[in-house]
């Protein structure tokens, strides 16, 4: 081939090549200005979405003081009153429906008694870490620290339930279902996703409760009056094999149970998840775990356990009532938030 004519065919290929790379580098021009206001706009909006690290510090402050003034001022600062407000879902209505509360509890400002929830979960996470330390298991250890702490008793007459799980601690006696609650409290600190199946007897009755917890790998079963952990198991699989439940146990587990997720009733309020959220955002630590919200909670679970898959199983799978009536005795409870008021005595 002539030079001058290989000459021509080289100059062609690269007015080809300069054109394409012309081409390319103005289409990549054209999507920087598309999507490039788009990006830098969102992290604008993510910054300005971002708490301040010292309202985040005054309010985890004000929890360890146990300074309620203080923990109103830093909340509103990071939690608007109007802030992604939203309409509570149906199945949280129908939990305070039941329970005799109206439902603006679900939606109104911060109250005394997520102060109280708050300073629970804040006492329960440092006492759930130093008891963790007791055993290479922590479930082993912190049910232990529980049946050693809580003595079995039935409440006397007139007694009102614990408010909150710590008072469970502080009283250092309550029934299984105390046990029970005091127990997920301390592994939820702990990082574990709690789940408490309650049984019903022949009178259909609750006769017994079994508790399960599941982190990452790990999963147990824990029996919260009889103080037995069993590791690798589910509550499923321990029925499936009766052989491995003590004759005590068996005979207070009826044919029947339904599954019961242990959120407080502060868990179900829109303040507490949203100041949860933007604790985390703000990058501030030893922030216990409170306010997550109980139906996502409850999918969670769902999904790791595998319940549905199997359209032949039937489980019943709620919300559990105690916590939520329970509740309803705290110190500086809002009688607007009852359907029917008490009279002030």
């Amino acid at each position: 081939m002539p030079n001058a004519q290989l000459r021509r065919i080289m100059i062609a290929k690269n007015v080809v090549l300069l054109f394409a790379a012309f081409m390319l580098g103005a289409s990549l021009l054209a999507a920087i200005r598309e999507w490039a206001p788009v990006y830098f706009n969102r992290k604008l909006l993510e910054l300005k979405d971002r708490p301040d690290p010292k309202n985040a510090a005054a309010w985890l402050s004000a929890v360890r003081e146990d300074n309620f003034r203080k923990a109103i001022l830093a909340s509103s600062h990071l939690v608007e009153d109007d802030e992604n407000v939203k309409l509570p879902q149906i199945d949280y209505l129908r939990l305070m429906e039941e329970a005799g509360f109206k439902s603006p509890l679900l939606t109104e400002h911060f109250s005394q008694i997520d102060f109280l929830g708050w300073r629970s979960a804040w006492l329960l996470q440092g006492l759930a870490e130093k008891i963790s330390r007791a055993d290479k298991s922590e479930l082993a250890a912190l049910l232990k620290a529980v049946s050693e702490r809580v003595r079995l008793a039935e409440p006397p007459p007139g007694t009102k339930p614990a408010v909150t799980p710590f008072e469970i601690w502080e009283r250092g006696w309550g029934d299984a279902p105390d046990r029970a609650r005091l127990l997920c409290a301390l592994a939820l600190q702990r990082g574990y996703m709690p789940m408490i199946a309650a049984f019903r007897g022949k009178n259909d009755m609750i006769s017994g409760f079994l508790c399960e917890f599941r982190k990452g790998s790990e999963l147990a079963v824990a029996d919260p009056r009889g103080g037995t952990l069993w590791e690798g198991l589910s509550i499923e699989s321990l029925l499936a094999d009766p052989d491995k439940i003590p004759p005590e146990l068996k005979n207070s587990l009826g044919t029947e149970h339904v599954y019961l997720y242990p959120a407080e009733l502060q868990d179900y309020r829109r303040v507490n998840g949203e100041l949860q959220r933007r604790l985390l955002s703000s990058g501030a630590g030893g922030i216990p775990v409170f306010g997550r919200e109980p139906s996502g909670q409850l999918e969670s679970y769902l999904r790791m356990s595998g319940m549905g898959k199997n359209p032949q199983a039937s489980y019943c799978v709620t919300y559990w009532r105690l916590p939520i009536a329970a509740a309803g005795g705290m110190p500086g409870f809002p009688q607007r938030w009852r359907k029917t008021q008490e009279k002030a005595k």
